[in-house]
């Protein structure tokens, strides 16, 4: 644009034309600037943390579902140790995080099962992107508690699932009919 505003013959026009392209990109920088502003103010990582400071237990781990919102986590909370990134390093490409981190910072799906826990709390992102896929949990978890927290690129959720209680063999599973049926 610049190359072809100097070449103009006619000297107030390339000087009028210039100064309007300036008011116009100060005016879009301006614009962007306020927009960062305002979404810099949602809650985001440090949200998910102190809501899930105030509801969990004592030895509940929280899993996050991308390696990004993991290294955020850990310094917003001091390296804590009670994260862990779902999935595996392969999961993930190169510039999300995975450069800094040790495989005994990723937890699959099994050893959440194989786990003694009987809650798990899991951060995800609202969107899923190429980049993000969510933490998927076997049939052995049932979700339990959720909340939305406003992040700058979207949302994060933060989701509490419960362990399924475990029939004991030879017992018969009772059904919602069975429930629902008068006893005498």
């Amino acid at each position: 644009v610049a190359v072809l505003v100097t070449r103009l013959p006619w000297r107030r026009a390339r000087f009028a034309i210039s100064a309007a392209l300036l008011g116009g990109q100060a005016v879009l920088a301006y614009s962007y600037f306020d927009w960062r502003q305002q979404a810099a103010q949602q809650p985001g990582v440090p949200g998910v943390l102190e809501a899930w400071q105030e509801h969990r237990h004592r030895d509940d781990v929280l899993i996050f579902s991308s390696p990004m919102s993991y290294t955020t986590a850990r310094i917003y909370a001091g390296g804590a140790s009670q994260f862990r990134v779902f999935g595996s390093q392969d999961c993930y490409t190169f510039f999300v995080g995975t450069a800094i981190m040790s495989d005994c910072e990723y937890v699959s799906s099994a050893e959440i099962d194989g786990s003694a826990a009987s809650a798990v709390w899991v951060c995800d992102f609202g969107s899923i992107n190429r980049f993000m896929q969510p933490a998927v949990l076997s049939d052995s978890w049932t979700l339990a508690a959720e909340k939305v927290i406003p992040e700058f690129n979207g949302v994060l959720i933060l989701r509490r699932y419960d362990r399924r209680p475990q029939i004991p063999r030879g017992c018969p599973a009772i059904t919602v009919e069975d429930a629902a049926r008068p006893r005498h």
